[in-house]
């Protein structure tokens, strides 16, 4: 599960300048080793329910976060 303390624009936007230190540094390490991996999953993921109405929420739960990740890691 991806930390609503690092993922959340709003709240991380909010954050004091030492907590922006801290959430740089993480951001920084996630996008060095994890992103791919990450992403990778989440395409999994979305493809393998794209097709099944029953998994709409986890889609759009993916869809979400990846749009959350972009946000955050583009910054």
């Amino acid at each position: 599960m991806i930390d609503e303390e690092v993922a959340d624009a709003m709240y991380t936007q909010t954050k004091k300048a030492g907590d922006q230190m801290v959430n740089t540094e993480v951001k920084d390490r996630i996008r060095e080793y994890d992103v791919v991996k990450i992403s990778r999953v989440l395409f999994e993921l979305m493809t393998a329910f794209q097709n099944d109405n029953e998994q709409v929420a986890l889609v759009r739960q993916c869809l979400t976060v990846v749009g959350q990740w972009i946000g955050i890691l583009s910054l």
